[in-house]
C-alpha cells in the first residue's frame, strides 16, 4: 500500500477550507499556491447589452399590447383599483353581487308551466305570456320592478299582472303575466278580436328597487303561426338573398322540407314554403307572400324579424279546420320589408280532385 508524506492530511484539509489553494501539482511534485498579487481571471466575454432605450420600448410594447388585451375584455378590472394602485375595498361586495347576478334569469312561456328556457318562438297570436323569474340575493318579500322594449324601442314600465311569487324560497322567485303592448297589439278592434303580440323580439329587464345591483333580463320573440325562422350567424357578406325556395308538406327541425313537391294534391289543406337567406342585415324583417291566380292572399303575408345575416326560415299557408284550399294555381314570393321587387319566388299547383 502507497504511504502518504507526513502531513498529507493536514494539507488536503487546509486546501478544502482553503479556497485559494490551488489543487495543482508543479512538476517537482511540491504542492503551490496562487500568489495573491495575480489579478483575478476575468469573465469570459459577453455581448455587450442593449441600451436601455430598447428595453424599455420593448416593455411599453408588451404593456400596451396587455392594454389593448384588457380593453377588450372590457374596463371593470380597473374599477377595482384606486389611484395608488390599492384594491377597492368594495371588490369583495361586488363579486358578492356578481355570484347573486348569476342567478338571477327570466325564462318566458306563452303556458303556466315554467320551462327550463324559453321557447324559440312564441306565437304572435297569443294573449298573454307568462315570465317566470329568479332573483338570487333578492329577499322574497322586497318590492319588483320591471321594463320591457319591443325590437329595440324601449315601451317603459312593465305592469306585473297576476304576479305570483313563490312560497318554498327565500329569495324573490315567482312569475307574472306580460299582456300585449296596448298601443301596439294588432287586433282590428272588433268584440270578438282577442289582442296579440306585434311580431318582434320583446326584452325584459326586472330588478327590485331596494338592490339594484341585481337585475334579470331576458327576452322571447313572438312571430305569427305562420311563420318561423332559425337564424344562422355571421356578417352580412353581399347583397340579401334568398336561395333553395321550396314547397313542401312540412319541414324538419333543421330546415329541411318533407315531402318536396310543387303540384300538391286535392285534400291540401297546408302548404309549406322553406327557404334559406343570406346577406340580410340583423334587424331586418323577412316578408312572406302567397298568391293565388296571381292575386295575393292577404290575410296570409307574413312578417319575419331576422336578428342574423343568414340562416333558414318557414312560412305556410293553410285553411280554416275542415276544409281544404281550392284547386288553381299559386305563388309564394319572399321580399326584405316592404319591397315589391321579391328576393325569390316560386309557384306550385294544387290539383283538382277526379
Amino acid at each position: 500500500m502507497d504511504q502518504q508524506p507526513p502531513g498529507a492530511d493536514e494539507r488536503e484539509e487546509d486546501r478544502a477550507e482553503d479556497p485559494q489553494t490551488d489543487d495543482a501539482e508543479t512538476e517537482d511534485g511540491v504542492l503551490g499556491e496562487i500568489s495573491p498579487e495575480e489579478p483575478e481571471e476575468r469573465p469570459p466575454a459577453e455581448e455587450a447589452p442593449r441600451p436601455r432605450r430598447r428595453q424599455r420600448s420593448r416593455m411599453i410594447g408588451c404593456l400596451l399590447a396587455l392594454l389593448g388585451a384588457l380593453a377588450g375584455g372590457g374596463v371593470a378590472w380597473w374599477v377595482s383599483y384606486d389611484g395608488g394602485g390599492n384594491q377597492d375595498a368594495s371588490s369583495s361586495q361586488e363579486t358578492v353581487h356578481s355570484e347573486e347576478a348569476a342567478s338571477a334569469r327570466l325564462v318566458f312561456a306563452p303556458t303556466p308551466a315554467r320551462p327550463d328556457e324559453t321557447p324559440e318562438i312564441i306565437s304572435a297570436e297569443t294573449s298573454v305570456i307568462y315570465c317566470f323569474y329568479e332573483l338570487g340575493g333578492v329577499p322574497a318579500d322586497a318590492p319588483l320592478s320591471a321594463e320591457w322594449s319591443h325590437d329595440g324601442e324601449f315601451l317603459g314600465e312593465l305592469p306585473l299582472s297576476d304576479h305570483r311569487p313563490a312560497d318554498d324560497v327565500e329569495h324573490a322567485r315567482g312569475h307574472f303575466t306580460v299582456h300585449p303592448p296596448a298601443d301596439r297589439n294588432v287586433s282590428d278592434g272588433d268584440e270578438d278580436d282577442v289582442p296579440s303580440f306585434p311580431p318582434g323580439i320583446y326584452e325584459v329587464q326586472l330588478t327590485s328597487p331596494d338592490y339594484p345591483d341585481i337585475t334579470a333580463a331576458g327576452s322571447f320573440v313572438a312571430l305569427p303561426r305562420a311563420a318561423r325562422v332559425l337564424q344562422g350567424g355571421g356578417d352580412v357578406d353581399g347583397p340579401p338573398l334568398i336561395r333553395s325556395l321550396q314547397t313542401a308538406t312540412g319541414v324538419t327541425e333543421d330546415g329541411q322540407p318533407v315531402d318536396r313537391m310543387s303540384a300538391f294534391p286535392p285534400d291540401t289543406d297546408r302548404i309549406t314554403a322553406v327557404f334559406s337567406y343570406s346577406g340580410v342585415p340583423a334587424g331586418s324583417v323577412l316578408t312572406v307572400r302567397w298568391y293565388a291566380d296571381d292575386r295575393e292572399i292577404t290575410d296570409a303575408r307574413s312578417d319575419i324579424p331576422v336578428n342574423a345575416a343568414e340562416g333558414w326560415a318557414e312560412a305556410w299557408l293553410e285553411t280554416d279546420p275542415d276544409q281544404t284550399l281550392p284547386p288553381g294555381e299559386y305563388r309564394v314570393s319572399v321580399h326584405l320589408g316592404d319591397d315589391d321587387e321579391p328576393l325569390g319566388s316560386t309557384g306550385f299547383l294544387v290539383q283538382a280532385a277526379d
